[in-house]
């Protein structure tokens, strides 16, 4: 292994541009399903136009959000790399065996009770599988792609993604409601009756995601591992399986207690009670089984933010439902509309994606990977380098002839962000590095200067200046900057 090699230099995978492709292509098809596999707007307007109440009309939505909990159990269930390409083309499989089966229940002698489940249910496997596949989609990215290409592949991904989410949402809106408007545009098309025209929606995302599956049979993940890593002990899962049980049960009661219609059934407030109750304890159970996570702060604000966000993903069903008091139109006409205003701002976001994530390709970025990693290994030489003085270990100084070296916090600022940077940009840059770093950041700290109420940064630490001191605004903020991106922001010396 060479210098720079176990920097994060790589070499192309086997098949990776085809990898890229592929995995572009299996992203654009999941938004060009959006409208029925993106479950919200659609499942609420059909479920509305079968009779059901506000509450059931939800529990699409719902149940994909509590379905999606089981990525983390099929990833206990699949960790080996072999697992990846079967994982991926069962997830698409379902999803569009899901959906055929809803189209022919909704054209089918069947009560609207029974299509109003098989709709929840449609939206259960959704949730169960579509989420999956993303993620395993994107083990495949990093596992058989060039990370400096990667940027081609997210662009295309979610820049054109969205875009045709929103001509999919387009499309959607003629199907439902015969027509589409845009300011002085009108498109018509032939009109189809309920429930005729949510079921060709719904028969024609199967052959979608039918084609997202044999995509995804196409990656070439190279060599798998002969020592791939084995399932965990169940017991290691338990308290995650028993959350995503509590989790359907939930759902379950709800269903129960409005009876699957349009009135709530005698008796069912209890069991509105029990949902509760069992989704309060499912969130328990999450949060005890990622405790070592939630542990950390920033992680733990993510996460409730993150929840927050998902609680607002419950508003566009409900904006659908609710279109005809505000706007006097059935749902089935706005659900076009909104499905395409909600994918359409996607792409700006999806095109900036690609651009932050790799603004160069190809030769020009390998050249510049090579570049970094031998910044790397000379970095690390002069930080190695042999000190005059023990207080100066750790950090780097200027590349004065010195023998033995020493090292000052001007440079040391500069050399722990490159390495920062770098670590960014997945070159591999251990811990240590960071660590030895920071170290002298915080020996160059000062507690008690003279005519001042609090420490204050020194451009060399006190003992290895020889007791002179050269204290400046700019070195503490530099300090303080370093030791906050570098994880000690809880120290007093940054206080």
């Amino acid at each position: 292994m060479s210098k720079v090699d176990h920097l994060g230099i790589d070499s192309p995978p086997a098949g990776h541009r085809r990898n890229l492709l592929v995995f572009s292509s299996c992203v654009a098809l999941q938004y060009l399903a959006a409208p029925v596999i993106y479950v919200g707007i659609t499942q609420a307007a059909l479920l509305k136009q079968l009779g059901a109440n506000a509450t059931i009309a939800n529990l699409p939505a719902a149940s994909f959000f509590v379905m999606a909990t089981l990525v983390a159990l099929i990833a206990w269930c699949k960790p080996r790399v072999a697992d990846l390409k079967p994982v991926l083309v069962w997830c698409y499989s379902l999803a569009a065996v899901a959906s055929a089966l809803v189209g022919v229940a909704l054209v089918s002698p069947v009560s609207d009770d029974f299509k109003i489940v098989a709709v929840i249910a449609q939206s259960a496997v959704t949730g169960a599988t579509i989420p999956t596949a993303i993620a395993f989609i994107w083990e495949v990215l990093g596992r058989a792609t060039l990370k400096s290409e990667r940027g081609f592949a997210l662009g295309l991904a979610y820049g054109v993604g969205p875009v045709l989410a929103a001509l999919g949402s387009m499309g959607s809106q003629l199907i439902l409601a015969g027509e589409f408007k845009f300011f002085a545009v009108t498109l018509e098309t032939l009109r189809y009756e309920f429930p005729g025209n949510f079921a060709l929606l719904f028969l024609l995302e199967a052959p979608v995601m039918a084609l997202a599956a044999f995509l995804s049979s196409r990656f070439n993940i190279g060599t798998v591992p002969l020592e791939e890593p084995g399932r965990k002990p169940f017991a290691d899962v338990r308290d995650l399986f028993l959350g995503v049980i509590c989790s359907i049960a939930a759902m379950i009661c709800m269903l129960l207690a409005d009876g699957s219609g349009s009135e709530q059934g005698p008796g069912g407030e209890w069991l509105f009670s029990v949902a509760y109750l069992l989704m309060g304890v499912s969130v328990v159970l999450f949060a005890y089984h990622f405790r070592d996570l939630l542990s950390v702060r920033l992680i733990r604000i993510a996460t409730i933010v993150t929840m927050i966000v998902y609680i607002g993903n419950m508003i566009p069903s409900n904006m659908a439902l609710y279109s005809e008091e505000v706007m006097g139109l059935d749902p089935q006409q706005t659900a076009g509309y909104q499905n395409a205003m909600r994918f359409g701002f996607k792409a700006i976001a999806g095109l900036m994606l690609g651009e932050v994530y790799g603004m160069t390709s190809g030769a020009q970025s390998r050249e510049i990977e090579e570049a970094i990693g031998k910044a790397l290994v000379f970095s690390r030489k002069m930080q190695l380098r042999k000190k005059g003085h023990p207080e100066d270990i750790g950090g780097f100084r200027y590349a004065y002839p010195e023998n033995p070296a020493s090292s000052d916090l001007s440079v040391s600022g500069w050399a722990l962000m490159f390495y920062r940077s770098a670590r960014n940009a997945e070159f591999e840059v251990p811990k240590q590095y960071f660590d030895e770093g920071l170290d002298f950041v915080e020996r160059c700290y000062w507690e008690t200067p003279d005519n001042l109420d609090k420490g204050i940064f020194l451009y060399r630490p006190l003992a290895a200046a020889d007791g002179v001191a050269k204290p400046s605004l700019a070195n503490t903020g530099s300090a303080m900057l370093t030791l906050i991106l570098g994880g000690r922001h809880r120290t007093d010396m940054v206080k």
